[in-house]
C-alpha cells in the first residue's frame, strides 16, 4: 500500500515512486555498476511505455543510489509525475518492467544503449580535475576507493545481459519495494 502525501498544488498534478532497498559500500562496486546500468535500461523502458504506448507526456526515470561510505541503505528508485488518476497505472507499469527484467535478460541493444552514453559521459568527465577530486574524496581513509575507480570503465564494459537479469532478480523483488504518492488535497 503506498504512503500517500497530500500537496497544495494544482489538482491535476501528482508524483509517484517505487523504491527497492539495495546494497551499499565499496565491497561490491561491480554490483553497484550493474544496478546503474539496470536503472538506465529501466528508465528507457519506462520512457517507451509512457511516451509511445501510454501517450503520456511526463518523463519517468529510474536510478540506483549505492552509497559508497555506508554498509547499507541504498535504493533503486523509479519515479514519475503522472496525473492523479494515472498513479495506479504507474505502479502497474513499474511492476511489469521489474518482473520482465527478472524473468529475462535485457537485449544486447538495450545494454548498448544504456552503457554507451555512460561511457561517453565518463570519458568527458574524466578529462577534468573536478571528476578526479570527487572520485578520490575519502581515498586516504579508505584505499578501496582507488581500486573501485580503477575498474570503473572496465566494469561497465563487461556487464552482460544475464548479469543484469540476476541483479533484477536479487534486488527488484515483488513486495520489497516502498511506494509513495503525492496527490492533491
Amino acid at each position: 500500500t503506498p504512503t500517500i502525501l497530500r500537496h497544495d498544488g494544482a489538482a491535476d498534478q501528482a508524483a509517484a515512486l517505487v523504491a527497492w532497498p539495495i546494497g551499499a559500500g565499496l565491497a561490491d562496486m561491480y554490483e553497484a555498476r550493474k544496478l546503474d546500468v539496470l536503472g538506465a535500461i529501466f528508465s528507457d523502458r519506462m520512457f517507451d511505455r509512457y511516451r509511445e504506448q501510454e501517450g503520456q507526456s511526463y518523463s519517468p526515470s529510474a536510478s540506483s543510489n549505492w552509497p559508497w561510505g555506508l554498509t547499507s541503505g541504498g535504493s533503486f528508485v523509479v519515479i514519475a509525475q503522472p496525473k492523479p488518476d494515472g498513479v495506479d497505472r504507474f505502479y502497474a507499469i513499474t511492476d511489469e518492467i521489474a518482473a520482465d527484467l527478472a524473468a529475462k535478460p535485457p537485449t544486447d541493444d538495450e545494454l548498448k544503449r544504456a552503457v554507451g552514453p555512460m561511457i561517453e559521459m565518463l570519458n568527458r568527465a574524466s578529462s577534468g580535475n573536478t571528476f578526479w577530486m570527487m572520485q578520490m574524496a575519502g581515498a586516504t581513509r579508505d584505499p578501496r576507493r582507488q581500486s573501485a575507480l580503477k575498474s570503473l570503465m572496465s566494469d561497465f564494459r563487461r556487464i552482460t545481459p544475464a548479469e543484469l537479469q540476476g541483479a533484477a532478480q536479487r534486488w527488484l523483488v515483488p513486495g520489497k519495494a516502498m511506494r509513495a504518492s503525492a496527490l492533491p488535497k
